[in-house]
């Protein structure tokens, strides 16, 4: 099978089209249901709102670029904990069955879920973000927001900083952050629009700060000179629906950052 033998022409068509215009034009995600080639049910809506990041990259089997740059969306994945942590990584096909696309896959070592576009519904997302060529790998964050709607190149540097501006937890920050865990309190989570939320922390934390997810500080206590623990509890009418993101930092400048859902 010459999956991979493409005419020149085309694969040159293949890299202008990246450059030019292959993103979303979308700033809102649309939720969709796939079937990965390994029969697993992904429903975009359910890991947002397992406050998971997620991140697609839209491919092609035949498309030149979407093979150079398909080990650096592996490499990424792995980079930030296989799925594991608060990032979700997918491969969505377009115009491919299972079969090609798992051989796709074992070429170039890829593990992450991946979506065909004829079996698993690929094609249908595709259309659903109006992506009209590829490769093209966005990111959502949890609230549902595409807060990067084309990295190019997708290397694996410009992917992570993609994700890691999206609040991604990189592999073995996350027992940096279990070390602190104890340290911030963030009650009740999610909260309502018109009513208040306690947020506490230990007497060595020197800051806490609460920012929309394009970095803007809407609130936020310093440390007592005496050191004594920080205590804030504020009503957030002044908030819109949506997600927040609630960060300590300690003495030693380690950051916590716990997610905070207002309804």
């Amino acid at each position: 099978m010459k999956l991979y033998h493409i005419p020149l022409i085309l694969l040159l068509l293949c890299t202008f089209e990246s450059t030019v215009i292959a993103q979303t034009p979308l700033e809102e995600a649309v939720n969709f249901h796939v079937k990965t080639t390994s029969g697993q049910t992904i429903v975009l809506f359910d890991k947002l709102t397992e406050g998971n990041i997620v991140v697609i990259d839209f491919f092609s089997t035949s498309c030149g670029p979407c093979q150079t740059y398909a080990p650096a969306f592996q490499a990424a994945y792995e980079k930030f904990g296989f799925n594991d942590l608060n990032t979700f990584f997918i491969g969505i096909n377009y115009n491919s069955d299972n079969q090609s696309v798992e051989f796709f896959d074992s070429i170039f070592g890829l593990t992450y879920p991946s979506v065909s576009g004829l079996q698993g519904g690929g094609n249908i997302v595709f259309e659903a973000f109006q992506v009209v060529s590829w490769p093209t790998v966005i990111v959502i964050t949890p609230d549902g927001m595409i807060a990067n709607q084309y990295v190019w190149p997708p290397t694996e540097e410009n992917v992570s900083d993609a994700v890691v501006q999206a609040g991604g937890i990189l592999l073995g920050m996350e027992s940096a952050s279990e070390d602190l865990s104890n340290t911030l309190r963030v009650y009740p989570n999610p909260v309502s629009q018109n009513s208040g939320v306690s947020i506490s922390s230990s007497n060595h934390l020197l800051q806490i700060t609460i920012s929309d997810l394009s970095g803007r500080v809407v609130a936020g206590r310093k440390a007592n000179e005496n050191g004594e623990a920080i205590q804030y509890s504020g009503e957030l009418l002044l908030l819109k629906p949506g997600m927040y993101l609630v960060s300590a930092v300690d003495i030693n400048n380690r950051q916590l950052t716990h997610k905070l859902v207002v309804r």
